[in-house]
């Protein structure tokens, strides 16, 4: 393991750690999982090599299936719901945040011709405190 030092300067071999980080969200890539460009300010998006990652394992231990149906109380700009989504897992997000709600359904919108193609589930994302998460469902 490198020292904080190395991890802190950003060595290379730390931020590729396991591949975790050696892509990131596509933007006109044919195939990629794309975001619309304002999407990218948001502040904490989830890198999408890792959200794969967590997904496949989840599913590979069996605590997921596909066609479950997870909630992401902290949607963002839905980078996790469309990972999910592509492996065959809805979601149903809760954004607090409009700006950032307007850009998550704006990125589903982005995959809309293949939602419901080889088993991908369109994410659905609401407006909302997710500590509201029973009236919003509702």
């Amino acid at each position: 393991m490198p020292d904080l030092d190395t991890i802190l300067v950003g060595d290379a071999r730390w931020r590729d750690f396991y591949g975790l980080h050696s892509t990131g969200w596509g933007r006109d890539e044919p195939g990629a999982v794309s975001l619309v460009a304002e999407a990218f300010a948001h502040p904490a998006k989830v890198r999408p090599d890792l959200a794969q990652r967590i997904v496949s394992h989840a599913l590979e231990q069996g605590w997921w299936a596909r066609g479950d149906v997870l909630v992401d109380p902290f949607f963002g700009v839905g980078g996790f719901g469309l990972v999910c989504g592509f492996n065959g897992v809805g979601v149903v997000g809760v954004e607090l945040e409009p700006h950032f709600f307007a850009l998550a359904e704006q990125n589903i919108a982005l995959h809309d011709v293949v939602w419901g193609r080889n088993g991908h589930v369109r994410p659905v994302v609401l407006q909302g405190d997710s500590r509201e998460l029973c009236r919003l469902v509702s």
